[in-house]
């Protein structure tokens, strides 16, 4: 009885199974009238097994569910041999399959309601126990005999036609072999119905059938669709392969350098003429103003000719007229064999053109600007006829579009070439003429100034002498203007140089002070310079340089605070290290102009103002690299410090907004009463440029009101060792 149970549950599975596997595996669904067979044989063997483990108030209920793939089973068969032997009568049954299902549909109802009249079954009796399980013996009604005689005779021929139909074609299983799998479960169902078995073997035999029987299918399937598979394989690969080329086209033309995209577009038109089995692939750019094609590029393969100066400065619209239309309305050209163009006046052009060369086969495809029609590419086929298919043809197009657009990529980077080169020589010329000039005018200036000056010192105080005054003061301006711009014009030309030497750090602060000091009491204001013990020794900086910074820093602070004070703080930290004495001339200084430019925003801070200095690590070279000389200098004596010098006011105060651009160039703040003060705007940029070019930075801290705090940090600057 358990092994009844499992080979019936096991035949419903593997109808199942198989049922799955045939749709799974027939996409054409060649095979799709056999699925309904297999369910029909799987829910006739699952029932059949199931009612054995159910209790007796669901036994019938049980049977009756089985009983609907008996029932059901022998038109699906029926069908089935229709399709597979390829009737005549399937369109026909096809139309009127309902008159099949009349007798079916009968029983079906018949056996559901046979409580009320007993016509399928007379009677359903207990008959014996086995194994602690009830088996019932159905009585047959007389619609039973009506059912059992419909299905039977279409089982019968069912197999008729089937046998006929594996006769005659080449399968795994004999038409013999074939009978049998269909005779033996209508024998074993026989058997059942005349009582003459306790349990219905029909299902587990038909499922063996089934299952021989979906083999002879499977094998037929494989035999018809083995050569599309393999096809299909060899396409995918070939579509792969031709992917990966595509892809390398790509990445080639992008790494092309402007004066070597020409080699680069033969090359990528060897890789995809390799890559498709071609003989020759070219490029024909289109020359919209005389609406002409030119072959530019090429590559044929070994023994095929060129025919790249034979096609220059041909008319588009007169040579092949039809090319044109297709190719700028964005479709390709394919000629599968050429010599089968048909007769016709359109086609006479082309057969001109392309049998003189040799052409069997070829496909062309156009290549976009965007939406400009700038050419197309083609790739012709001589030894042999080449057939295309739609997904090569979009990897071609999109090749094409590769190649177009690297086109483009080369003819801006070329026009960018010549605008920097342009702008460079415009920009050398203008430096040159602001050098001379601030030469030229500085030299006037300086024998107006000295010669006001002695004429001042001769004359007693009066209106005169006052009038003088104003002019020395407006001289003064007027060389600091000039002067500021002969070094801006030297920190664009990137000649701005240093000149290190030893220096006394707190002398040259006293100088800034006394400098200064006369203005600052004048304007009521207290002006402080200290230097820390670590800050009085000897520095090696350059002097000049570092005292232009301070200046334009003190000045500012004394220029924008009406009250309070300005201070000026300097401190050193000695570092662990050796001082750096190689130096060589600094890169290009307008570069790095650039990149401190860049970081502005982050070279500035904004918070209230206090006396603390920042505490930030070091790095990068010392003051002496770009010095502007070469040679090496032994510093005995000297260790690498960080020198950090603070110039803080209680003046009008920076704006967050604007403090990340008052280290531009001729940018002046507009903003408040600031458009009273006087300046070229390059103060701070200059200075700005002169601690970057001695490895340092300058940092602003400021509230509008309440003053600024402007830091210079210069990193790994020698200093005399304690």
């Amino acid at each position: 009885m358990e092994l009844y149970v499992s080979l019936a549950l096991l035949s419903a599975l593997m109808s199942a199974l198989l049922a799955y596997q045939i749709y799974r595996l027939d996409h054409s669904r060649q095979y799709a009238s056999f699925i309904p067979v297999m369910f029909s044989t799987g829910v006739w063997s699952l029932f059949s097994g199931i009612w054995l483990l159910m209790p007796s108030s669901y036994v019938l209920a049980t049977v009756k569910a089985s009983y609907i793939g008996v029932i059901t089973l022998p038109v699906f068969l029926f069908l089935f041999a229709l399709d597979f032997a390829g009737s005549s009568w399937l369109p026909r049954v096809r139309k009127k399959v309902w008159l099949l299902w009349i007798i079916p549909g009968l029983s079906l109802l018949a056996m559901v309601t046979n409580s009320l009249h007993g016509f399928f079954w007379q009677e359903i009796r207990l008959d014996r126990v086995l194994a602690d399980v009830e088996v019932y013996d159905y009585v047959p009604g007389p619609w039973f005999f009506v059912h059992s005689i419909y299905s039977y005779g279409l089982v019968i021929a069912a197999a008729v036609i089937l046998f006929k139909a594996v006769r005659m074609q080449k399968s795994l299983i004999s038409h013999y072999a074939l009978l049998a799998g269909i005779a033996a479960p209508m024998i074993a169902s026989i058997i059942y119905v005349a009582g003459l078995s306790l349990l219905d073997y029909s299902p587990l035999i038909l499922t063996l059938a089934i299952i021989t029987f979906a083999l002879t299918i499977s094998h037929r399937f494989y035999q018809e669709n083995i050569t599309e598979i393999r096809a299909m394989q060899e396409k995918t690969s070939e579509l792969n392969r031709l992917y990966h080329k595509v892809v390398y086209v790509s990445g080639r033309l992008i790494q092309a350098e402007p004066g070597q995209i020409d080699m680069a577009i033969e090359e990528v038109l060897g890789t995809l003429g390799l890559a498709t089995h071609v003989d020759r692939s070219y490029v024909f750019l289109y020359d919209a103003e005389h609406d002409e094609v030119s072959n530019t590029h090429e590559w044929c393969r070994e023994g095929i000719p060129s025919e790249k100066d034979n096609l220059q400065h041909i008319p588009f619209s007169e040579a092949v007229p039809r090319w044109r239309h297709v190719l700028m309305g964005g479709d390709h050209i394919y000629i599968p064999v050429v010599r089968e163009l048909p007769d016709d006046e359109i086609y006479v052009d082309e057969r001109a053109i392309l049998e003189p060369q040799g052409i069997q086969s070829l496909v062309v495809v156009p290549m976009f600007s965007g939406k400009h029609f700038v050419g197309f590419a083609g790739f012709d086929s001589v030894h042999n006829v080449r057939s295309w298919d739609e997904e090569s043809i979009a990897l071609l197009k999109l090749a094409a579009s590769i190649i177009a657009g690297s086109l483009d990529r080369v003819g801006y980077e070329k026009a960018l070439i010549r605008a920097r080169d342009e702008a460079e020589d415009a920009n050398r010329v203008k430096t040159e003429f602001l050098a001379n000039m601030s030469h030229e005018l500085r030299t006037p200036l300086n024998a107006i100034m000295g010669f006001t000056e002695s004429v001042a010192e001769e004359l007693s105080p009066g209106e005169h002498r006052e009038q003088l005054g104003i002019a020395i003061r407006s001289s003064e301006s007027l060389l600091q203007l000039i002067n500021d711009l002969l070094d801006f014009s030297k920190a664009e030309a990137g000649v701005l140089t240093l000149t290190p030497q030893k220096i006394e750090l707190f002398q040259l602060l006293d100088f800034v002070k006394d400098t200064f000091l006369p203005g600052a009491k004048e304007k009521g204001l207290d002006l402080q310079v200290y230097a820390s013990p670590q800050a009085r020794k000897t520095f090696i900086l350059d002097e000049a340089r570092l005292r232009q910074v301070l200046f334009n820093l003190v000045g500012n602070a004394v220029k924008f605070t009406h009250k309070g004070h300005v201070k000026v703080f300097a401190d050193a930290t000695p570092l662990n290290g050796k001082v750096p004495c190689r130096s060589k001339k600094h890169p290009d200084m307008a570069n790095r102009t650039e990149k401190q430019e860049e970081a502005g925003n982050d070279d500035t801070a904004s918070g209230p103002l206090t006396t603390s200095l920042p505490d930030e690590g070091v790095s990068g070279k010392g003051p002496l690299d770009g010095a502007g000389h070469e040679g090496e200098k032994q510093f005995d004596g000297f260790i690498p410090h960080r020198l950090i010098i603070t110039v803080e006011d209680t003046g009008i105060g920076i704006r967050k907004e604007d403090q990340g651009t008052i280290f531009k160039e001729f940018v002046q703040l507009s903003s408040g009463d600031n458009r009273q003060y006087d300046g070229t705007g390059l103060g701070l940029n200059i200075a700005q440029r002169l601690v970057s070019l001695m490895n340092g930075d300058i940092r602003v801290q400021s509230q509008p009101g309440e003053g600024s705090r402007f830091v210079i940090t210069l990193n790994q600057v020698p200093g005399a060792a304690d």
